[in-house]
Formats: C-alpha cells, structure tokens, sequence
C-alpha cells in the first residue's frame, strides 16, 4: 500500500513538473514568436493543442455564427480562433511581444465585428488586468487595435457582451462595470475614453464574488466564486442597486 502511494506521489510531481514545463516553453514561445529576430517563427504544435485542450485551464468559447461553428481559446498568452468555412479549416494563432499579453484570463470573440475582446493581465514588470480588442483575422505578432486601461478593471474576472457592451465582472469590488466596445486608453478623441457607463453593485443585487459571467438574450447570468451560491439573472438593461429579476439554484 506504502508503494502505491509512494508511486502515485511520484507520478503526480512528475505530471506537476511536466505542466509547468509546457506552461514555461510555450510562454516562451509565445514571447518570441514574430519578434523578428528568426528565432521563433511559429507556435509549436503542443502549446496549440494544449490550448484548444478542455482539460488544460484554458478559457474556451464556441460560438454558432452565420451556419459555422467557430472557436476561440485563451491559454497563457496565446490566442487561437479556429473557424470551419466551406468545409475547410482557417486558423489564426495570436501572440508575441506586441501583444501585450501576459496571462490570458477570459476572451469574447465577437462575431458580428469580427474582433476578439480579451481579459489579460498586461505583459510587463507591473501586470494589470486590462482589456485588449484584436482583430478575429489577425495572425501572429500582432499589436491590439483598441485597449482599455482602468482602475475599475482591478480584480476583474470575468468578461461578456451585452446590448453592444462590454460588461466585466469584478471580484475584488462585487460588482458588474459596463464599457462601450469603442472605448480605448490610447485614443486621442476623448469620448472614445475608457469611462464606466454604469454599475451593478450594491447590498440588493446579492453579488458576492463574480467570477464567470455570460449573457444569453437580454439576460446577463453571473456565477460566484462559491459553486454553492445561486447564479444571479439580471436584465441587460438593469443599472445599479436593484436585484436579480431571479436566481437559480445550484
């Protein structure tokens, strides 16, 4: 029995390790690819796998648009968008220094724009989560084309779309934070400013710790960190503190 055990610890280091050494090579990887140095002009094919993987912590969304399943996972700081079109595979792989990826924490592909609007911790000596927008067609080492940075960001975990916005979930603050999908730090016009256009939040709405959120309709369902706590419905339209139009019990 000694043995089994000693031989199951054994195996569940070397399985540790061997993660966390994928996790290591592929952010490396990442990192270099495209930086225009030659050293790393492709993404290997097991950081690929590894995301598109359900079973290794990347965040996976698949969304039936137009008569075509397309699919867009989050790992690390790699981003793949598979797409079948007449039949035919088309797969754009994101990342690189450019990026400004970190660590990826939830991704929104927005089909109607075709762009991807990605939660990530900022790459960097001072990772803050912030929100980046590509292009659904990009490939490569490729530099987002809108970025929203904001203390209101700070402890998000979750993000999805609801009547053309976007609305983050925030555990730090118990809150839902509405931006316009237009909204960017780097703009020079200010009313493309990344400002708050409104909140859920307060002791009514029984918001806890949001830490997955998404929207189906007019609906916006949030779950809380506790799996034992209901999901909370709220109407897209709700703002401030007011409670859930009903809950569902786990």
């Amino acid at each position: 029995m000694k043995t089994k055990f000693i031989l199951l610890l054994l195996l569940t280091s070397a399985n540790a390790f061997a993660d966390n050494r994928l996790e290591a090579d592929c952010r490396r990887n990442g990192l270099l690819f495209g930086d225009g140095s030659s050293r790393v002009d492709q993404i290997e094919k097991s950081c690929v796998d590894a995301c598109t993987s359900s079973t290794s912590g990347s965040v996976i969304k698949q969304v039936l648009t137009n008569g075509h399943t397309a699919t867009t996972c989050g790992l690390w700081n790699l981003l793949v968008t598979t797409e079948w079109l007449a039949g035919h595979q088309v797969q754009h792989i994101l990342s690189g220094a450019q990026s400004g990826l970190g660590t990826i924490i939830d991704v929104v592909p927005d089909f109607v724009h075709r762009e991807l609007i990605v939660l990530a911790n900022a790459s960097g000596r001072t990772p803050v989560e912030s929100i980046f927008v590509y292009s659904m067609d990009a490939s490569g080492n490729i530099a987002p084309i809108r970025k929203i940075v904001s203390p209101e960001l700070e402890g998000t975990t979750a993000i999805t779309l609801a009547d053309g916005l976007i609305v983050v979930a925030n555990g730090t603050h118990g809150r839902l934070s509405f931006f316009s999908t237009q909204a960017n730090s780097d703009s020079h016009k200010p009313e493309n400013k990344p400002t708050v256009l409104g909140i859920i939040g307060g002791q009514l709405t029984q918001l806890g710790f949001p830490a997955g959120i998404t929207t189906q309709g007019s609906e916006i369902f949030v779950t809380d960190r506790d799996p034992h706590q209901p999901t909370l419905v709220f109407k897209a339209s709700q703002r401030g503190n007011s409670p859930p139009v009903r809950t569902i019990t786990p």
